[in-house]
Formats: C-alpha cells, structure tokens, sequence
C-alpha cells in the first residue's frame, strides 16, 4: 500500500450517486478499480438539489458501501456538478506586458483575470476557465506563450460556469462528511475523459451525456474543451409519458420502455401484454414508440441547437458519442445518425483495467472520468479545494497536453 496512490471518482446524479476507486502502483501502464457502489438518491431535481440531506445521505452510503469493498477510508475524489444551470460563454482578454522579460505564470494568471472580470453575475461561479489560444504582438494561433517575449498578449477563451449556489451545497455536504474535493468537473466532461481519444478531440467531437433527468452535451476541438451545456430533460421524461399514455405507474412505464420500445419506429400496431405481479397491460406497440419518438425529437431538436450555439454545425468530423443510461434505449446510435445527420456511436470507457464487470455500463461513464481526472491529478499540484475549484480543467487539459 506504501507505494498504491488511489483515485476516486464521485458523480452526483439526479437519481442516484455513484462511486469509483481505482489503485495506482508505480509501473502500471492504467489505474485499476478496484471498489465502486451505486446508491439511489432524492432531494435533486434535473441535477439541482432542493435539499441537502437526499443526496449527502447517498453519498454517505455510496462511500460506506465501497470503503467496505476497498479496506480502508475515503479521503478525497473528484466531484460531478450537473444541471440546466451549467453554461459556457466565449471570452477575450488583453494584458500589455512589461517592457522586459519573458511571459511569466504571474501575467497569465493576470491575463486570465482581465478575461474573465465582468463577465460572470454574482449569483455564478466559474468552474473552469479554458484558454484556445494566443495572440501576441498580432502573431496569432499561439498555444503557450509561456516563456515568450512581447508587447500585448490576448487570449481567446471559454469560460463555463454553474450556480454559485449548487457549487457551495457540493462543497457543503462533502465538508460534513469530510471528504475534500479534488475539484469539480460537468458530469458530461467527465463522461468525455472516459470515452474519447485524443484524436477524435482534436478533429472535433461532440459528447452526449442522455441521463435520467438532464441530457448534458460537450463539445471539443483541436484538443481543447468548447463548449459544455445541460438540456432539463432526460429518459425519465420518456418513462412519464408512456406512464400517462399507458395509464399506470412509473415503474411499470420504465419496463415496458426497456423491453419493448426503441428509438426507431417499427411501424408495428399489433397489441402486447406484459405480465407484472397479478396485473396485466395491454398497450399498442406503435403508439408506444410514437410517443418515444415525439420526446425525443423534443430532446434533440434542443440538443441540435445548442451545438449550432456553439458553431459547431457540420464541424464534427468524429460525429458525436452518447453515454448515460438513456442509450440503453434500442436504436439510439441509429436514431441520433439520423436526427443530427453525423456518424453516432456508443462510449465504451477505456483507460483502465478492472474485474468488476458491474462498472462497464454507460451510465457509469462520468464516474470513470472523474476517476481518470483525480489519477492525472494525484501527478501534478497537491488536491483543489471546493472553493478554489474554478480552472480545474484548465489544469488537467495543460496537464494532458504536456504529456502527449
């Protein structure tokens, strides 16, 4: 254990928490999981919490349940922070640079205040500010100009930002369970560390994040981060239609929809009968997948337009990637190929090893990244506090850069 760092993974979700532990020893090409536990949870509502005592109460049993897989007490992880609330807006900046000298780590961080100043109300926090590139003196495209020399130095950047609110009810609910965070990170970004490679970041790539309640879409290019939002609808909101339609609960909505309708209409307007209990539904198959289908073009009409919002549109030559447990729906890759015309395929997180069959499904895709993030982490500056969270990812992304 003397030479074993550990990373940990927490991705708070609307329905439930879960939890990534992977160990790290000295010559080992990937971390390996070795504990995981997924507790449902209440008290969040389209990834924004109405109180905090649901989703601390998950966690706790999500980190009891897995301190009791691994031997030993949790300390750290890296956070999740989902919702509607989640926007990315583009910046510039520009500093004059002193008469002498090379650029120094001082006027970067100067020169990221000068970008980032006025542009966030008070009732936001920045959780990550990421710089695409440089110009100085004029001379354009430049990456890092750390260490150049120069006259006038501008940046062209992103700035994503949450609910100040949501950001400190995170930081407050691992302060009572005296968990220090590594930093927070979107659970779709997360998702992407997971399943993307770094050529498909550098040609450019969108991730989408179908979850319960919240669809969550990133976009990345030239190996950078461009664009993360949060659409306030998910599957969930599939089950509760077919629920109304079908006239019964929510759990019996839930089977029918895993069992017996798809993304794509099969045209079939035969009735079936599914057996639950004593009870027994009819319903047409037709008018169930009709329904599906008018919500989810109601999710992607939205999702198609936030990556238009962000100028992406036919730019994405690796097409998009969809995680979360809303792809289990039959015919998903094939019906998001369709609905937003680029090639679609399904996230299948790599970059560990692992004997735990259980952590090899999409919806466990952000948890991993978080994991992958806090195991680049545990290489670099010592563990981010909450409140000083903002620009985590610009540090893992230098990070990552550097060690290609």
């Amino acid at each position: 254990m003397e030479n074993t760092k550990h990373a940990v993974g927490l991705d708070i979700g609307t329905s439930s928490v879960r939890v990534i532990v992977a160990s790290e020893r000295a010559g080992d090409p990937e971390p390996a999981i070795i504990g995981f536990h997924e507790s449902p949870s209440t008290g969040m509502r389209r990834g924004t919490m109405s109180s905090l005592t649901g989703p601390m109460n998950a966690i706790a049993q999500a980190i009891h349940e897995t301190e009791k897989m691994i031997g030993y007490d949790l300390k750290h992880a890296l956070v999740s922070i989902n919702g509607h609330h989640i926007t990315t807006v583009n910046t510039t900046g520009m500093i004059v640079l002193p008469a002498a000298g090379a650029i120094t780590v001082a006027d970067m961080d100067r020169l990221e205040d000068n970008a980032t100043a006025g542009k966030m109300p008070q009732n936001r926090s920045v959780l990550s500010f990421v710089p695409h590139n440089y110009t100085l003196d004029g001379q354009s495209g430049i990456r890092d100009p750390l260490g150049m020399n120069g006259q006038r130095l501008e940046v062209h950047a992103s700035l994503i930002s949450a609910y100040a609110q949501v950001e400190q009810g995170i930081g407050e609910m691992l302060s009572r369970l005296q968990i220090v965070s590594n930093g927070i990170v979107p659970s779709v970004v997360a998702a992407g560390n997971a399943v993307l490679t770094d050529r498909q970041k550098d040609n450019g790539v969108a991730v989408i994040d179908f979850g319960a309640s919240t669809t969550g879409i990133a976009i990345f290019h030239n190996g950078d981060l461009r664009w993360v939002s949060v659409i306030p609808l998910g599957s969930n909101d599939i089950t509760n239609d077919l629920a109304v339609m079908l006239k019964t609960n929510t759990e019996v909505a839930e089977e029918i929809k895993k069992l017996h309708v798809g993304a794509l209409r099969t045209g079939e307007a035969k009735p079936i009968s599914m057996h639950k209990g004593r009870e027994t539904f009819d319903f047409d198959r037709d008018e169930a997948e009709v329904a599906t289908i008018a919500r989810l073009d109601q999710i992607f009409d939205l999702v198609q337009g936030e990556i238009h919002k962000a100028g992406f549109d036919h730019r994405l030559p690796d097409g998009v990637v969809l995680v979360g447990g809303g792809v289990k729906l039959k015919g998903m890759a094939e019906y998001v190929t369709h609905k937003l015309e680029v090639a679609t395929r399904l996230g299948i997180p790599t970059g560990f090893t692992s004997a735990l069959k259980e952590v090899n499904r999409p919806e466990m895709a952000a948890a991993i990244g978080l994991m992958l993030y806090d195991a680049r982490a545990d290489e670099g500056p010592a563990p981010v506090p909450v409140a000083e969270s903002g620009g985590v990812l610009q540090k893992l992304f230098s990070r990552f850069r550097s060690s290609k």
